[in-house]
């Protein structure tokens, strides 16, 4: 496992016991990683305050992918807000969208699933 999914891991005890408690499923109004190097460190930080970050749309598209591995077949997980999706794409770099990226690819693989056990829809 790496750290990614182990950061996940650390939370995904409190949403269930959030989600039991409250008889209530779990829809995350806003997630977003940059496609820096360290959008896991600090990814509430606009990317104007990473001005010494490499970009890498790798690591956005594994934070992303440890996202989806971690709640995709939760019952309690309803949905997810992307931060950010333009109306328009842009080509801004580094910027948070995952638009014509790597990370755009693994919402897609998980989003066009059709078959699934449960047949709920997102």
């Amino acid at each position: 496992m790496n750290q990614l999914q182990r950061g996940w891991e650390r939370v995904l005890p409190t949403l269930d016991k959030v989600s039991r408690s409250f008889r209530k499923p779990i829809l995350f109004t806003e997630l977003g990683y940059c496609d820096t190097r360290d959008a896991a460190q600090e990814p509430w930080l606009w990317p104007s305050q990473r001005k010494h970050a490499s970009v890498s749309q790798e690591i956005q598209a594994r934070c992303y992918q440890a996202f989806f591995e971690a709640v995709w077949d939760k019952p309690w997980f309803q949905g997810v807000y992307f931060w950010k999706w333009y109306p328009r794409s842009r080509e801004l770099v580094p910027d948070f969208s995952p638009q014509n990226k790597l990370a755009q690819g693994v919402m897609k693989s998980y989003f066009k699933e059709t078959d699934r056990s449960d047949n709920r829809s997102r």
